[in-house]
């Protein structure tokens, strides 16, 4: 595909891309062109807050003056993305779920992981049905061809809709396997570091995992 060579055309720049007008290039704008796409809305975020076509302004809540269309006044209490902690032993292979409490008005969702790439390998990873009206990407640093991200132990997903439901529960299950080596009694976060509902507009808590390798009973004699 050839693509025109001037510094005029619009091709991913933030002030193109940014139609929330939070400043940044996320899954919000994904979920906005949806709704726009099929008529829902026939206005951007940025055509009508202060920060103008031109991109944010750079504070403010929410982030750059967006605005939440079609749905209208969001439900502003805190909603909760979380992980349960797990006991497991060297070898094992376990599952976490990755859990939203309330979508309700949710149009997209960034959420990002760490974990100690030493101790646990990603095997699978699947969303759910309670996303399953949302276009969910995710991958993890075992994917990426770079190999000091890939040894950063992340996982990234992304989802977006042209709108939202009111279903809560698990939105991804990320299978791990559990180094051979795994000392007994070793204990290491599966880490939340980045959880943004509509681009930050709506307020989240977070809560982290603990895997906590298992140390052995004694034998009875």
């Amino acid at each position: 595909i050839s693509l025109p060579d001037t510094l005029n055309y619009p091709l991913f720049t933030l002030d193109r891309a940014d139609v929330s007008n939070n400043d940044k290039i996320d899954a919000y704008d994904a979920a906005l062109v949806m709704q726009y796409d099929l008529g829902v809305i026939s206005e951007f975020p940025v055509e009508t807050s202060s920060g103008g076509a031109s991109g944010g302004t750079g504070g403010g809540s929410p982030p750059g003056g967006a605005i939440m269309p079609v749905i209208g006044r969001i439900n502003q209490k805190n909603r909760t993305i979380s992980v349960d902690d797990v006991s497991v032993k060297p070898g094992d292979t376990f599952t976490v779920r990755i859990n939203v409490d309330d979508l309700k008005d949710v149009l997209s969702a960034e959420i990002g992981l760490t974990y100690n790439s030493r101790l646990l390998t990603v095997t699978n990873i699947n969303s759910t049905d309670v996303v399953k009206d949302y276009v969910v990407f995710y991958n993890s640093s075992t994917d990426w061809t770079d190999r000091e991200q890939a040894s950063k132990g992340e996982i990234k997903l992304s989802l977006a809709s042209w709108q939202s439901n009111a279903n809560e529960g698990d939105v991804l299950e990320v299978t791990f396997k559990v180094s051979p080596q795994a000392k007994y009694g070793q204990a290491e976060p599966i880490n939340i570091y980045k959880a943004e509902l509509n681009g930050g507009i709506i307020p989240v808590k977070t809560r982290s995992a603990l895997v906590t390798v298992q140390t052995p009973l004694p034998k009875a004699y």
